[in-house]
């Protein structure tokens, strides 16, 4: 017995060329639908590559990424001076659950978050700063923490920041994570 399964849909010239060159370029196209309540298209493509900002190492992810967000988002509150954006996982699934519980490596990134919002309530609360945290976690309890922020901070203040990741408890594992 055989089965089969599909449907077709009618594009104008206009849509089809622009999803014919986002097939061919690679890149992501969305054609909204012609008229209310009815079909929308979009091709997206899987990114399977990132680069750390902070060490510059190149990462591929033949199944691509995934984007690893709170069940119960919390919106920045008056006066916050830092705000999370997200988390890249260079250690799969896998490995990180054979190596050590999700809550053990969530409470070590809230911890992490912590003393970024204290040190930054103290010091630049006001200055606009992109912040990027390599956190590398070892068997032995230890982190290895590469810090890299824009604009630049001074060496001062970067080893004072330094000093409070490193003093959070790091997540047991029981091989390394590369968060």
């Amino acid at each position: 017995m055989k089965v089969e399964d599909g449907y077709s849909i009618f594009l104008t010239s206009s849509a089809w060329q622009l999803i014919r060159t986002a097939l061919k370029d690679g890149t992501d196209v969305s054609i909204p639908a012609s008229k209310p309540g009815g079909a929308a298209i979009s091709v997206e493509w899987v990114q399977t590559d990132y680069t750390s900002p902070v060490t510059g190492g190149k990462y591929t992810s033949e199944g691509g990424w995934a984007d690893y967000k709170p069940e119960t988002p919390q919106s920045p509150k008056p006066g916050d001076a830092v705000s999370g954006s997200r988390i890249v996982l260079l250690t799969s699934d896998d490995d990180i659950r054979a190596s050590t519980t999700v809550d053990e490596v969530a409470a070590y990134f809230q911890g992490i978050q912590r003393e970024v919002e204290s040190y930054f309530q103290v010091h630049d609360p006001k200055v606009g700063r992109s912040i990027s945290i390599h956190l590398e976690l070892e068997a032995d309890g230890k982190a290895g923490i590469k810090i890299v922020a824009t604009p630049e901070m001074d060496t001062e203040s970067l080893n004072a920041l330094h000093g409070k990741l490193t003093a959070v408890p790091a997540a047991r594992t029981s091989g390394p994570i590369r968060p």
